[in-house]
């Protein structure tokens, strides 16, 4: 579920819907193929508002006025067979401008300008890609980067204009699970043994500081983590904590309540979601919340309660817009603290 200028646009069992901020009446529906729609993921692109909707074999660039498809990667989606497709698992990374996409069962990685449409690149990494940076070198100049992970838990990071390793860093420990990687414009963190982070340096790949991001792992740290210009969010036995991006320091710390909690941020918001974790809404908590904070200071804005489970994906936070989904409710919320509700029956 996501937000552009004018509209709300979320992915259904069958279709890609969007509705009208405005009234929340039907703007445009698109069909989806079958197979792809429990897979399928939606962002909108901020150069242009419009949405990108990757699945399993294709990417498509829509308008989110009127859901008509601008462009397309591959031009003519194809299925490919259960061989290489199980070899060759589809992936898709989002960029500030671009996509780095492979379709199931294609060994190669095409690197697509999300505004055109245009195959920048094409070939194949040494490494299974999780993010792309934008580097500023020289002032204006940027540099593209690519960070992944290898069948060893190293992360590893190559330039665009190479495709070859430019840098890698081997976590201290695996323990407990693959290390994640969140990344904001150049700032990369990698989260290893669910506890600990560490800034390395987009350019060279060392530690930058090093610190605990919880008493005990956390346990969905793609979840319980997030990540803005400034702060590095984390949440653990029902309190979450900010750290500077500068030097890893502990800013504050906000007692949520009882419950388990994921995290979602704005620019100046932190959204946390009292929520199962699990993407089953039958098995999602009952009378579960919404808590916005500001980010800079962990003082609590606004509290909601809600009779329905809610799942992590039923909330997203764009800028200064949160939109909740809860039953066959939207609930709204836009200058803070002000509350919108709009109420209508999601097809």
């Amino acid at each position: 579920m996501l937000v552009s200028d004018d509209v709300l646009v979320f992915a259904g069992q069958s279709a890609i819907v969007a509705r009208n901020l405005a009234d929340g009446r039907l703007a445009w529906r698109r069909l989806l193929a079958n197979g792809d729609a429990t897979k399928i993921q939606i962002r909108l692109v901020q150069n242009n508002g419009n949405i990108l909707s990757v699945s399993e074999t294709q990417a498509v660039s829509l308008d989110a006025n009127s859901g008509d498809e601008l462009w397309s990667w591959p031009p003519f989606a194809r299925k490919s067979a259960k061989p290489a497709a199980a070899r060759f698992p589809a992936a898709g990374v989002f960029g500030k401008d671009r996509l780095l996409f492979r379709a199931a069962g294609d060994s190669e990685y095409g690197l697509i300008d999300v505004s055109t449409g245009q195959l920048n690149r094409r070939g194949n990494l040494p490494f299974a890609p999780l993010s792309i940076l934008e580097l500023s070198i020289h002032g204006s100049e940027t540099r593209t980067v690519m960070v992944g992970l290898d069948p060893d838990r190293q992360i590893h990071a190559t330039q665009l204009a190479e495709l070859g390793i430019s840098w890698n860093y081997k976590p201290s420990s695996t323990i407990h699970g693959d290390p994640a990687i969140l990344t904001n414009a150049a700032t990369v963190i990698v989260i290893d043994d669910k506890q600990f982070a560490t800034r390395l340096d987009a350019e060279r790949g060392t530690a930058v500081w090093r610190r605990p991001i919880g008493l005990t792992p956390l346990g969905n740290v793609e979840l319980m983590t997030a990540m803005n210009s400034k702060f590095l969010f984390a949440t653990s036995q029902n309190v979450v904590r900010a750290f500077s991006l500068d030097d890893g320091a502990k800013l504050w710390e906000t007692y949520l309540g009882s419950g388990q909690w994921t995290l979602q941020v704005s620019h100046d918001e932190l959204i946390c979601i009292r929520a199962s974790g699990s993407e089953d809404r039958a098995n999602a908590e009952r009378s579960s919340q919404v808590v916005a904070l500001n980010a800079s200071s962990g003082q609590i804005i606004q509290r909601l309660r809600f009779d329905s489970g809610l799942r992590h994906s039923d909330v997203n936070v764009q800028a200064e817009t949160c939109i909740v989904r809860s039953g066959n409710r939207l609930v709204g919320l836009n200058a803070w603290p002000t509350i919108e509700v709009a109420n209508g029956e999601l097809r």
